[in-house]
């Protein structure tokens, strides 16, 4: 610290004037080591004090409180205890993890730790911030501030009661909160699904209700499902990538949700807009060099063709002639030659970050 700054509150004149009781004892019982770095990161996060030298204490803390209350050096704490405690000096940061904290008082400790290497690990991918460990934030990421206020609102909406809209189990949550700490890929997959589920919701799901997260099917997982008129589940896939990346495991994937529905109508795999989405004949392209694993010794091409059937009878105004499937090819060139089918299947949406 600066040699003109104190190494607690009451070797400051005129603090007992300035700060209530219960905020000054909260301050200095941090502790002898905590203290006085918790006096100094507010003043690295003030703009009224850019730096620590010739500063009186005094006047630090008279400048100081305005921005102290007890959440904010509850959310200093939380940060320090984490990875990326350099985090902690971020006004934006202190100010969204303390309102993270407030609005999720009942969370478990094994939770907030989770949140708190989620957060860490956003400052290394690639979201904006003052003291994040990325020095080149990524063009296609929130602030991580927002960020953090999405973790915020999700956490509130879905490890609520299950009376909530949109409830979904608390071991779903945890496991799409663990994955982001899993690598760069991950983290910034998750952000894009927070993003969506949170900031853009009418958008992506409109009226449906989100009702699980990494949903089981079979030996693999669907990101988000939604029950759509209080009765019909839609399988939603989120693609996070930043050039073409189509090959077999997109299309093993791709069957498997096939095997799901009942109509083609009921299943998503949306592209982070503000990436990479690929076009119909990039589609076309890997679905037919992979063609054979979208049928199985239990889901034929008779399947396929029902699901056709299904999505054009289900139409406002059915076509005369429905296209009927006689071998794989033929579903993919139904499914490549509509464009109304595919963009269902596969949307384009406009940018969401600028």
């Amino acid at each position: 610290m600066g040699s003109n700054l104190a190494v607690s509150l009451s070797d400051i004149p005129g603090s007992a004037r300035l700060l209530d009781d219960i905020l000054a004892s909260k301050i200095n019982g941090l502790g002898m080591t905590e203290t006085p770095e918790f006096l100094e990161d507010l003043v690295k996060t003030s703009d009224d004090f850019p730096t620590v030298n010739n500063i009186k204490s005094e006047d630090l803390i008279r400048g100081l409180v305005p921005q102290l209350n007890d959440e904010l050096v509850d959310a200093w704490s939380y940060l320090r205890s984490g990875p990326g405690s350099q985090i902690k000096r971020d006004k934006e940061i202190l100010v969204a993890a303390a309102r993270f904290l407030t609005d999720n008082p009942n969370m478990t400790p094994a939770y907030q730790n989770k949140i708190r290497d989620v957060i860490d690990a956003m400052s290394g991918a690639g979201a904006g911030c003052k003291t994040c460990r990325s020095s080149n934030p990524e063009p296609f990421m929130k602030p991580l501030h927002e960020i953090i206020d999405q973790l915020s609102g999700a956490t509130f909406e879905f490890l609520g009661p299950p009376t909530l809209p949109g409830f979904y189990s608390t071991t779903s949550q945890q496991t799409f909160i663990g994955e982001m700490t899993q690598g760069l890929r991950k983290a910034r997959g998750g952000v894009w699904v927070l993003d969506a589920i949170m900031s853009h919701r009418n958008t992506y799901f409109g009226d449906e209700v989100i009702n699980g997260f990494e949903v089981a099917l079979g030996n693999n997982r669907v990101d988000i499902t939604t029950i759509r008129n209080g009765t019909t589940t839609v399988y939603y896939e989120f693609k996070n990538w930043g050039q073409n990346s189509l090959g077999s495991s997109y299309v093993d994937q791709f069957a498997r949700t096939l095997r799901e529905v009942d109509n083609l109508d009921e299943m998503r795999d949306l592209f982070n807009p503000n990436r990479w989405t690929p076009t119909i004949e990039q589609i076309r392209q890997v679905l037919s060099n992979n063609a054979n694993s979208l049928t199985t010794a239990t889901f034929n091409v008779s399947d396929l063709n029902i699901l056709v059937n299904n999505y054009y009878t289900a139409l406002p105004n059915p076509p005369a002639n429905i296209p009927v499937v006689n071998n794989v090819q033929d579903f993919i060139r139904i499914f490549t030659e509509d464009e109304e089918l595919f963009s269902t299947i596969i949307p384009v949406y406009n940018r969401t970050v600028n």
